[in-house]
């Protein structure tokens, strides 16, 4: 229906670009890519200054079961913005000696089957939270990533779990237009979000040290690839089920007069090992072929669906 893309036609889109014939011509492409993002599509994030300053993190509780220590930390994502990062460790392991941390970002399913793994063992700090039911399987599942010495954080960005504004459909549709009527979006203000848990996580005593990991399925998964965009230390990004164009999200002001997923896929493999789970390479050949022709061997890895693992109910495949 043209009804749903007239306004495409509206401004001219970015045509698909050829891999780039030089690592010089690559680093002047993505310089101008990442400037578009900073002032056309994420003009709406708050100043530089406040930008460069780490957001105050203050603990909000701490708790033990068996080997596992479950704390949550509250931090301003931006001025009246609180969000809250709960962070899952292996007990008696100091956070600088673990062997990774996986930052998983939350869609509304995946809150629900985070609380539900949580209230199997801690059912005190969230006994506030929804309804979700205990689930003693999921929570199984996700205390496997802290037998390999890894620390499972978790972060529910603005409108996602503690800070849903409604579950009426409509309502929601009305909120993610009036952000657009600021000079933002929705999406826009959740990279924001996921930008400011990592400064929020890498502030916290020990967290600098170890590798950090990146995972998101889903709505969430296109969200987190631009965050791992603007943030140094990346260690990977994995991401299940990224939309293979911004025509099926997420929503960003502007971004189609400039790039497109395949592009921002690239971007994030000149610093980051990139895992995608979807069946087959169908809509990623661009970064492919930039990472083949630039030497990043490996960077960008395509794995089955059937292999992946989904954020807060698998454990970390590393």
């Amino acid at each position: 229906m043209i009804v749903v893309s007239i306004h495409e036609s509206f401004v001219p889109q970015a045509a698909a670009p050829d891999p780039p014939p030089s690592k010089a011509e690559w680093k002047s492409q993505r310089g101008q890519w990442m400037t578009a993002l900073r002032e056309k599509c994420f003009h709406g994030w708050p100043d530089s200054s406040y930008e460069n300053t780490p957001p105050k993190v203050q603990r909000a509780f701490e708790f033990t079961w068996g080997s596992a220590k479950f704390s949550a930390y509250d931090f301003e994502s931006q001025p009246h913005v609180l969000l809250r990062l709960y962070v899952l460790l292996p007990r008696g392991t100091r956070p600088a000696k673990l062997q990774g941390l996986d930052l998983r970002v939350l869609d509304a399913s995946d809150w629900l089957d985070f609380l539900s793994a949580m209230r199997a063992k801690f059912p005190q700090p969230l006994a506030g939270e929804s309804v979700a039911e205990p689930d003693e399987n999921n929570y199984s599942v996700l205390v496997e990533a802290l037998a390999d010495g890894h620390g499972v954080t978790f972060i529910a960005p603005r409108g996602v779990g503690p800070t849903q504004w409604s579950k009426d459909g409509k309502i929601h549709t009305h909120i993610r237009r009036r952000f657009m009527l600021l000079g933002q979006t929705l999406d826009g203000m959740r990279v924001w979000d996921i930008r400011r848990a990592i400064q929020a996580l890498r502030s916290i005593e020990g967290m600098q040290q170890p590798p950090l990991h990146i995972m998101a399925d889903q709505e969430m998964s296109g969200v987190a690839l631009y965050a791992s965009l603007f943030e140094p230390d990346i260690e990977s990004v994995e991401l299940s089920r990224l939309p293979k164009s911004h025509r099926d999200g997420p929503d960003f002001l502007n971004v189609l007069r400039f790039l497109d997923m395949p592009q921002a896929v690239a971007m994030a493999a000149e610093n980051s090992h990139v895992v995608i789970h979807q069946d087959g390479d169908a809509g990623w050949e661009y970064p492919l072929a930039v990472a083949k022709k630039l030497g990043w061997k490996d960077k960008i890895e395509i794995q089955p669906v059937s292999t992946k693992s989904q954020t807060a109910k698998d454990a970390s495949v590393r």
